[in-house]
């Protein structure tokens, strides 16, 4: 229990510097055009990573984000960041179903960081 609490605070905070370094705000919070009609390919990655998230299927969030076609600009930036923050809010029951750790959350963060320039970290070996 203290690995994982210790752990969901590390996400919490990489999250949160990431977010002010990059978008210049506290919090990641992609808006979506009311009309679906009017979704560009980031709105729909958006509404398909925020549903995956909804149904608890972190796998699949995952994948979305890494396969992502259009990983550049501000965009992509802060619907992964929102989707890596609502990851790490999931219960970890519904993580170990999954056979996701938050780990995975926090490389996430970083390689998003480092691809826009910010190496602020040691690399693991």
């Amino acid at each position: 229990m203290i690995t994982e609490d210790w752990l969901w605070r590390q996400v919490e905070s990489l999250n949160l510097m990431v977010t002010r370094l990059l978008l210049h705000k506290d919090e990641a919070a992609y808006e979506l055009p009311v009309n679906p009609g009017d979704y560009s390919e980031n709105d729909r990655l958006c509404a398909l990573v925020r549903g995956c998230i909804r149904d608890a299927d972190a796998v699949t969030a995952l994948e979305l984000l890494d396969t992502a076609d259009e990983r550049e600009g501000d965009d992509f930036a802060e619907i992964a960041l929102e989707a890596y923050r609502a990851m790490n809010n999931l219960e970890e029951e519904t993580l170990e179903e999954n056979d996701i750790s938050r780990h995975e959350f926090l490389r996430g963060i970083k390689d998003l960081a480092s691809e826009r320039g910010f190496n602020l970290w040691k690399e693991e070996d």
